[in-house]
């Protein structure tokens, strides 16, 4: 039930409604005529026949992601992910913390090309990935009746923060580094072999370390990728980044053969190894293999997958090699190694087009 009145020189409308046996009311001013405040509360009224959670609606979008992530992720994810949820959860605090019912498409997509401005598309994408998390539960729950993030553009500041330089190794830089790490490799020293690893599997640094031997398959030269470890906190196994990250993949019989060397003297493959032993490896043998520039160990995740794409390994492959939550992701994360394909595939096509396929030429 509702009723329209004029407040001043604009209308109101006030729709009433019970929770918990009380009546309680919503409303909102500002109309210029009885007709826009009238359609305005058939609105409201609709949606709370559809069982609309009016009590939520104006909590502070900072506020209902906090509550989120202590109902669904606290004790799901690991630490790291659990700090980086909270490191986004500050930002929203502090520029984009409006109640809920205020998020339209347009102030979303304003929130995602603030972070553009800085941040690289891998990096914006997580950001949404987690606030677009809570606000698809308050859709869910009814405390919002449409997604406000559906159809978002997802962009960055790639050439500011996310170069191909910085990020990846070319094809003739990976086979060089490879080939500085087989020489004079030696099982004691287990740094070059999760280098390695790294470099033809594309896993994490903690989805390495949460290897344990029985996930390592040497007649099919597999590896089971279903935990991951935290070094710097908990040292204890985590459940791996996303459902996704869980998967198997294979990987060259030559670098399996070589972790069967390493001392099989407790569950974990990788287990007297540190960030920084492998970081001072991973820079020296860049210096034998004379590659100027420094890389991050993920950097050999980017390297993996952009070598991949530029072979002509198709993304959903590649996605799935990854433990990406789908191929747009995957997508998103490489969009210039994407682009450069394009134009190849592109002149392809014309060819294609132009003279027509190798059964009309030979008819």
């Amino acid at each position: 039930m509702a009723s329209i009145y004029k407040r001043g020189k604009t209308w109101t409308y006030k729709v009433y409604y019970y929770e918990n046996g009380k009546q309680k009311a919503v409303s909102k001013s500002g109309f210029k005529t009885k007709a826009e405040a009238k359609d305005a509360s058939i609105i409201r009224e609709n949606e709370m026949l559809q069982g609309k959670n009016f009590a939520k609606e104006r909590m502070l979008l900072a506020d209902y992601m906090e509550n989120w992530k202590k109902l669904y992720k606290d004790g799901t994810v690991s630490l790291g992910v659990s700090k980086r949820i909270d490191m986004i959860i500050r930002y929203v605090r502090k520029n984009f913390n409006v109640m809920l019912k205020d998020i339209t498409h347009d102030s979303y997509q304003a929130y995602i090309n603030k972070l553009a401005e800085t941040l690289s598309t891998e990096s914006v994408a997580k950001y949404h990935t987690y606030t677009s998390g809570a606000i698809k539960h308050a859709v869910q729950t009814r405390v919002l009746m449409y997604n406000p993030c559906e159809f978002v553009k997802i962009k960055g500041n790639d050439e500011r923060a996310f170069t191909e330089e910085s990020k990846f190794l070319s094809f003739e830089e990976y086979q060089r580094l490879y080939a500085a790490l087989l020489d004079g490799i030696n099982p004691r020293y287990q740094s070059r072999y999760i280098i390695l690893l790294a470099m033809v599997s594309g896993m994490r640094f903690g989805e390495c370390l949460g290897l344990t031997w029985d996930n390592l398959d040497k007649e099919t030269n597999t590896v089971k990728i279903e935990k991951g470890f935290d070094s710097l906190h908990t040292r204890d196994f985590t459940d791996g980044k996303t459902k996704n990250a869980k998967r198997t993949i294979i990987i060259p019989s030559e670098v399996m053969s070589l972790l069967f060397q390493l001392p099989k003297d407790t569950e974990r493959v990788f287990h007297d190894i540190t960030n920084n032993g492998v970081k001072k490896t991973l820079d020296n043998t860049l210096k034998k293999a004379k590659i100027e520039r420094k890389i991050r160990f993920h950097s050999l995740r980017h390297t993996h997958a952009s070598i991949l794409l530029s072979q002509g390994v198709q993304v959903v492959s590649v996605s799935k090699r990854l433990g990406h939550a789908n191929p747009t992701v995957t997508m998103q994360t490489y969009a210039h190694v994407i682009k450069e394909l394009e134009v190849s595939d592109n002149e392809k096509i014309i060819k294609i087009l132009s003279h027509g396929t190798s059964t009309e030429q030979n008819l």
